[in-house]
């Protein structure tokens, strides 16, 4: 199977009948990185996050029948307050076990960017996609 290279492929390529849950431009600290620089440092991390989940019918006001946002935010903030990590991918990889592992998630985009590493580019980063197989 080819990976999807943006959130719109992952949608399409899990399958149709999905629903797509984002999180844009979500900044939290965290101390990450394996350049000596990096270490004791808290740098900002920018997220942007996509989740194909089931769709269950019609909502309204049951939650259960939806991939609730939520769930990413707060495993991030969870994820910010840890010990040091040394690469953005472990953060990628903690959030899809996560995502995944719930009920409706089929799949996770997600790009993560250090803002505060290098002064002449606004961000470095990287951008990860998962499927539940």
């Amino acid at each position: 199977m080819k990976l999807p290279h943006t959130a719109e492929e992952l949608l399409f390529q899990v399958h149709h009948g999905v629903m797509l849950s984002r999180v844009d431009n979500f900044i939290l600290p965290f101390q990450v990185g394996i350049l000596p620089k990096e270490i004791g440092m808290t740098q900002r991390l920018r997220f942007n996050v996509r989740v194909a989940s089931k769709e269950m019918g019609r909502v309204g006001e049951n939650l259960q029948l939806s991939f609730d946002y939520r769930l990413i935010v707060e495993t991030l903030e969870i994820l910010s307050k840890a010990k040091h990590v040394p690469l953005l991918e472990e953060i990628a990889e903690e959030l899809a076990g996560v995502v995944l592992s719930h009920p409706l998630g089929l799949g996770l985009w997600v790009r993560i960017e250090k803002l505060d590493l290098l002064p002449n580019a606004e961000s470095i980063g990287i951008e990860r996609v998962f499927i539940r197989h």
